[in-house]
């Protein structure tokens, strides 16, 4: 953000989370969890230009496997379906940009 700040400093950012994928105790699903971690000790939303956009818990279930029905079967890529609440979440933030 601070790269992007000095070379637009009027810019409005979202900065996304990453998605949960694969499986609880699965190293690349923990490793998310720590990187999604990390991104929240930057509080980037403190700056009221910067909109920080977390979708785990859409595409989670409450025992912290991934929504299947939003995933192809890799468990990693998204599906139309997945998208499609990305999408819907994504929406309201960039409404605000798109009507100037």
């Amino acid at each position: 953000a601070r790269n992007l700040r000095e070379k637009f400093p009027d810019a409005e950012l979202i900065v996304a989370k990453i998605l949960p994928c694969h499986a609880p105790k699965s190293r690349f699903y923990e490793d998310i969890l720590l990187t999604n971690a990390e991104i929240e000790k930057l509080n980037l939303g403190a700056d009221p230009k910067i909109r920080v956009l977390d979708l785990t818990a859409d595409f989670l279930n409450a025992d912290g496997t991934i929504k299947k029905a939003l995933y192809t079967p890799d468990n990693i890529h998204l599906s139309l379906a997945g998208y499609e609440v990305y999408a819907q979440r994504l929406a309201p933030l960039l409404k605000p940009a798109l009507a100037r």
